[in-house]
């Protein structure tokens, strides 16, 4: 992912509206999160970029585990999200 993060993102054919939302820090744990119901990612606007860049693969494999009923923990989707994020900022060609 760029220094930017784009509006939207598909995810198995659904688009995701991603916007960012300074009330977020109001819950310090919390990075983002995402509404099925409206298709929205919300993303914790006050932090810097590669932590809003780690949230989206965060709350894009929150979405992946929902939809295929994985029951993946959340020590898991971490996991897989910052693995994801970095093989994404070290190979800038991949994607």
């Amino acid at each position: 992912m760029t220094d930017q993060l784009p509006k939207t993102i598909r995810v198995s054919g659904q688009v995701f509206k991603i916007v960012f939302d300074d009330n977020l820090a109001n819950d310090e744990d919390k990075f983002g999160n995402v509404n099925f119901r409206t298709l929205t990612i919300t993303i914790n606007g006050t932090c810097p970029i590669p932590v809003k860049t780690d949230a989206l693969w965060h709350e894009i494999i929150e979405i992946i585990n929902a939809q295929n009923e994985l029951k993946l923990s959340h020590n898991k989707i971490q996991c897989i999200s910052n693995a994801l994020n970095q093989i994404a900022s070290d190979n800038k060609d991949l994607i």
